[in-house]
């Protein structure tokens, strides 16, 4: 929908503010710090994944329930209440497929393209009526240090995530090439959207 002028100043207003404080809060950080990522940065890779998934899971209103080993599903979400259902026996259940990256060769013009394994993609891959999957995928700093912003007025967890349905997709590569639209942002607002269309019965 279009902004009309006074929105669009605001915003602008908004984004001018933001950056001012980011820039204001940059230069009053240590940059002396030790972090003890070591060799298991891609873990923590993980571990910060899953903290913005339960962020906007809460926001949503969903249960984020997560898997006690890894069997290709890191993790289902679940609406606690549904505004066409009285009971949550009913509610349907999304089962998501996490990705991360901070390549920058995993950027195109148009989203993230980010390669899975096999295994997981066959199974994400074929349709199934009763149960519902999406992968997601975040985009973040190559530096921790740049993962989190704390403010007086909002905490920021950077960079970005994206989701797809990828039910129905083929590929022969051994590990295939999964395409994340930037249109596709994976925020409270979109997984609302996305238990609507489940509550109605349609695909994600």
């Amino acid at each position: 929908m279009p902004q009309n002028g006074c929105s669009l100043t605001r915003t602008l207003e908004n984004r001018k503010r933001l950056i001012t404080d980011l820039g204001e809060y940059v230069a009053a950080r240590p940059q002396s710090l030790h972090r003890s990522h070591g060799s298991r940065l891609s873990n923590f890779m993980e571990q910060f994944q899953r903290s913005h998934i339960e962020a906007v899971a809460a926001a949503a209103g969903c249960n984020a329930i997560f898997s006690a080993f890894d069997d290709g599903v890191d993790l289902t979400l679940r609406p606690v209440e549904m505004p066409t259902q009285d009971s949550r026996g009913s509610a349907p259940m999304l089962e998501l497929q996490l990705k991360s990256t901070s390549s920058a060769s995993s950027r195109t013009a148009t989203g993230l393209s980010i390669q899975m394994d096999r295994h997981r993609f066959e199974y994400f891959a074929t349709p199934s009526p009763t149960i519902h999957k999406i992968v997601v995928a975040m985009w973040m700093p190559k530096n921790p240090e740049d993962w989190c912003e704390q403010f007086d007025d909002h905490f920021g967890m950077r960079h970005c995530a994206y989701w797809v349905n990828i039910a129905g997709s083929t590929s022969s590569a051994r590990t295939p090439t999964v395409h994340f639209p930037y249109a596709n942002v994976f925020d409270d607002v979109s997984l609302c959207r996305i238990v609507e269309k489940l509550g109605r019965g349609d695909a994600p």
